[in-house]
């Protein structure tokens, strides 16, 4: 009996020539992933830059706070934002526990901010204090308030109690 040849695969010479190597593959991903890696730090570079000096000065002032540094516009699309320095810092005790101390850290970071950056850009300077503990909530101690207020606490040099809604502190929020 004779069986019909299986005749062989038909290979199209457009599908023989459109084949990648597999370094060719290779080559592409690393490619891909160096060009990922520099836009990543592009960004992070563009991002931080305004504020690189205050982070690192906020940094050597406060050893281990891991200062974030933040401005613009929250919610820019909406009508009477405006723009605002946000500065976060890790505190090493409850921020709770005593609002006076609290409130001189924030006065002594503001004025930090205000010798090492241009704060005129800024109408609001917001400070937040975080003490991060293992397996809880953290404490969070905020304060928001115009720059020129900001500017005649420190020039006072000691001015304690803030106007009421400004500051606030809530145990169970968590860390950014």
């Amino acid at each position: 009996m004779n069986e019909p040849e299986a005749a062989p695969p038909r290979v199209l010479q457009a599908d023989r020539d459109r084949r990648i190597s597999g370094r060719t593959v290779v080559f592409g991903m690393f490619g891909f992933a160096f060009l990922v890696i520099g836009a990543l730090f592009g960004y992070w570079d563009l991002y931080t830059r305004p504020f690189r000096q205050l982070q690192v000065a906020l940094a050597e002032r406060f050893p281990g706070s891991q200062p974030q540094v933040i401005g613009g516009k929250h919610k820019s699309h909406q009508p009477g934002a405006v723009n605002t320095l946000r500065i976060v810092l890790r505190v090493s005790e409850s921020p709770l526990a005593d609002e006076a101390r609290s409130e001189a850290k924030a006065e002594q970071v503001v004025e930090l901010a205000d010798k090492k950056q241009d704060l005129s850009l800024y109408q609001t300077v917001e400070v937040v204090l975080i003490h991060i503990v293992p397996e809880e909530n953290s404490d969070n101690w905020k304060v928001a308030r115009p720059l020129t207020e900001w500017r005649e606490r420190i020039a006072k040099a000691g001015g304690n109690g803030s106007p009421p809604g400004t500051q606030t502190g809530d145990r169970g929020a968590s860390a950014p």
